[in-house]
């Protein structure tokens, strides 16, 4: 959703623009699909010599309020803030910078962060970073996107070029470009899956409990109706005139760009903001009444006497709920567990999830008045799994589903029964 006051050329989905500090995913994305997550936990003098050479002359351990502890601190710390090292410094100046915090203690915003990471993604290929960075948007078909400032300026307006610090927060791309992008993190085509899944998990919170954060995830945890959480992973960046935002969702496998062009930066970002809110508000709702392609009509039934079946926001598809004591409720719920199966479609153009896991969790709700920090309302994670009889585990259901993304039938495994919908 590209959006402008001071064009060069059309404004669509194609306008390239400044994304900011969005650049800062890019370099993550493009360590993570060019050399794997096993570098993360390395000491960051692993990859950049003057550190470590640097390293060995300090005395952190009688003064770290004046010296940084470079031995200590890793490549993952580097990439998810919580390096304590300053926000913005040109790297020579850097090395004689006192700490802002203890690393690995709480987030702190760093644009020089991604600097020294720039160096190290360079050190771990034997690349120049633009080439390495240039490689991921050939990848992805991201034809409008750029390392350094694009040569023509028919398609929008540039006017920075930020050196060293062009990994932090000044690559170039367009709202088409960062959907590819995000369609490729949300469907894995570059990651292993678990490489994906391990990445998209919050690594430090904030100050604000509806706030937290990973490598460079800014990760807003958006209340719900039904009391539960929708986590949203995303990247903000505001540099110049520029103000961009990437938003995923992991649960519904959704997203969006916004990206906007103002006179100023303070207008942009503010564009931005809203854009990003509104769209949240309005597209959240509708992904999530999707849940419908598991359920029938009026009375959703899937051959299972008079248990009734309903969505409730992505909180579990509600088997059945009762009242087991005054003011206590038995619910059951079964919860998509993310494992699928696959294959092609008849017309052989791409594969299709022909079965879908879900798992059953049976929980007696507390009462509202009891519920407390060490009576929480909420213990699906604890009894996943925990219904066993037999040596079988009871909780395994699997929905069949047809290309067009609906549900046909429900097997029960331990039993093997199947019961088609109704």
């Amino acid at each position: 959703m590209p959006v402008s006051t001071s064009s060069s050329g059309i404004v669509d989905g194609d306008y390239i623009c400044g994304v900011g500090t969005v650049s800062k995913l890019i370099t993550m994305y493009t360590l993570l699909t060019c050399a794997g997550d096993s570098h993360l936990a390395n000491p960051i003098t692993n990859y950049i010599p003057k550190l470590k050479a640097l390293g060995k002359n300090l005395k952190v351990e009688e003064d770290s309020i004046d010296h940084a502890s470079w031995e200590d601190m890793t490549l993952g710390e580097v990439a998810s803030h919580m390096a304590g090292i300053v926000r913005d410094e040109f790297f020579d100046y850097l090395l004689s910078e006192h700490p802002l915090l203890p690393g690995a203690s709480t987030p702190a915003y760093s644009n020089t962060a991604y600097q020294v990471k720039g160096y190290a993604l360079s050190h771990i290929l034997n690349q120049p970073t633009s080439s390495i960075i240039n490689s991921l948007f050939s990848r992805l078909h991201m034809s409008n996107s750029h390392h350094f400032l694009p040569s023509s300026t028919s398609r929008g307006v540039f006017d920075l070029d930020a050196g060293d610090e062009t990994p932090a927060g000044s690559y170039y791309s367009s709202s088409n470009d960062l959907s590819l992008l995000g369609r490729s993190i949300l469907r894995s085509d570059l990651l292993n899956p678990v490489q994906t899944r391990r990445w998209m998990k919050p690594l430090a919170h904030t100050a604000d409990p509806l706030s937290s954060i990973d490598a460079p995830w800014e990760i807003t945890h958006v209340p719900r109706a039904n009391g539960r959480n929708t986590d949203l992973y995303t990247k903000s960046g505001d540099i110049g005139a520029y103000s961009a935002y990437l938003i995923l969702s992991p649960d519904h496998g959704v997203g969006f760009t916004v990206l906007v062009n103002s006179a100023s930066t303070i207008g942009a970002t503010a564009v931005a903001r809203r854009l990003a809110d509104a769209l949240v508000s309005e597209v959240s709702p509708a992904v999530e009444e999707a849940g419908g392609r598991f359920v029938g009509d009026e009375r959703p039934r899937l051959g299972v006497g008079d248990a009734g079946w309903r969505t409730e926001f992505f909180g579990g598809l509600v088997v059945a709920k009762g009242g087991v004591g005054e003011g206590e409720e038995l619910s059951k719920r079964l919860f998509p567990t993310g494992l699928t199966s696959k294959r092609e479609r008849k017309d052989g153009t791409r594969k299709f999830v022909t079965k879908m896991s879900f798992r059953m969790s049976q929980d007696v709700l507390p009462k509202e008045e009891e519920v407390s920090d060490f009576n929480p309302k909420c213990i699906n994670w604890f009894v996943v799994g925990a219904m066993i009889y037999g040596g079988t585990v009871l909780d395994d259901f699997v929905f069949e589903m047809s290309e067009d993304g609906m549900a046909e039938r429900i097997e029960y495994r331990p039993l093997g029964l199947k019961l088609m919908k109704q």
